[in-house]
């Protein structure tokens, strides 16, 4: 029998068995051939990683890794989806890992999966995007102000210029102690010079475009600078951890166009459905709509997008405001001059 014909035939008696009523049982014998999917994973102690499917999986420890190498003490899988893998010596704070391995539902379809996740910080501060420019200039390139509400240490902590699974730039920090009342500064567009240093601990050590003496500068290597009038910026604990704080910005309206709730692309729609699924950012309905984000009328170089001076969080565009015009304060405290568009005559 050739090759073909083989294929055929055995597809049509996996077919057949299928359809046909067990001897003993009279049940019908199916075969669910969906693949299970990753949903999501993050670090839930310094030697716990949890990993959660689309549905109830196995996986055995000795088809699991981690590199740069951890040791896998234990792996359990769980009746709601999880896995949760344990190792036998902690993970080094805001370190990249990457895990990989394959996992199996009890039809043995298996999914081969390989995930990156930060080291787990148990000092993770309260943060805040404070401030931020999406319209910059030459000299004043787009940047994101961070404020710190609580004393800790930033390793592994990821800013995303989207979300943590959709996003087209994310800083991670290295590892730096803060104290509440400090703020960070992410410079998106750098210059690539060498002024341009991390500063780990002294907030006097770098130079480039904008930079503070008393700020915590950082700079996003090979940056591009943000999306001029739509856009979300979001903070997580790390690269596969919670969400911190999430701001939706837009210059669109439920009546800019027909396609996709007036979002104007389906991944912008996507993103703000994330945040607000997350808890990080409200809506006035079960689905966000673009009038739930902050306008970005009139924003500029030196008219940023801003909370209140008192850095208030309702999860809300009612935080923001674009300050007035040269009222942009990033690395101290913000202005509460909001920009107020002249009335056409």
């Amino acid at each position: 029998m050739n090759r073909t014909l083989y294929l055929a035939s055995l597809t049509a008696a996996l077919m057949l068995a299928a359809c046909t009523p067990a001897a003993q049982t009279g049940e019908r014998i199916l075969t669910r051939l969906t693949t299970p999917e990753v949903v999501d994973w993050s670090t839930d102690g310094p030697e716990l990683l949890r990993l959660r499917f689309s549905e109830k999986v196995g996986c055995a420890p000795d088809r699991v890794s981690v590199t740069p190498k951890l040791p896998i003490e234990s792996v359990d899988p769980a009746d709601d989806g999880t896995v949760a893998v344990g190792f036998s010596s902690p993970q080094e704070p805001g370190r990249e890992y990457a895990i990989q391995g394959s996992a199996e539902d009890s039809d043995g379809n298996s999914v081969r999966f390989v995930l990156p996740f930060s080291g787990f910080n148990g000092r993770v501060p309260a943060l805040l995007i404070n401030e931020f420019t999406t319209q910059g200039s030459g000299k004043h390139p787009d940047l994101i102000e961070i404020y710190v509400k609580g004393d800790g240490n930033l390793a592994g902590v990821a800013l995303f210029i989207g979300t943590k699974t959709r996003f087209t730039q994310r800083f991670v920090f290295p590892s730096t102690e803060v104290k509440r009342g400090d703020y960070l500064l992410v410079h998106t567009k750098p210059q690539g010079i060498a002024e341009e240093k991390n500063e780990t601990s002294d907030p006097a050590a770098s130079g480039g475009y904008d930079s503070s003496d008393s700020a915590r500068d950082f700079w996003l290597a090979g940056g591009k600078g943000l999306a001029g009038t739509n856009g979300v910026l979001t903070l997580y604990a790390n690269t596969a951890g919670n969400l911190l704080d999430a701001v939706f910005y837009t210059s669109r309206s439920t009546d800019s166009d027909t396609d996709y709730g007036g979002f104007g692309s389906e991944a912008l729609r996507a993103e703000v459905r994330e945040i607000a699924s997350a808890g990080g950012w409200k809506t006035a309905g079960e689905d966000p709509v673009p009038e739930d984000g902050v306008p970005s009328a009139g924003s500029t170089s030196t008219r940023s997008f801003c909370r209140s001076s008192t850095s208030e969080d309702t999860d809300s565009n009612a935080d923001w405001h674009v300050a007035a015009a040269k009222k942009a304060s990033f690395g101290g405290v913000n202005s509460d001059d909001a920009y107020v568009p002249k009335v056409k005559e």
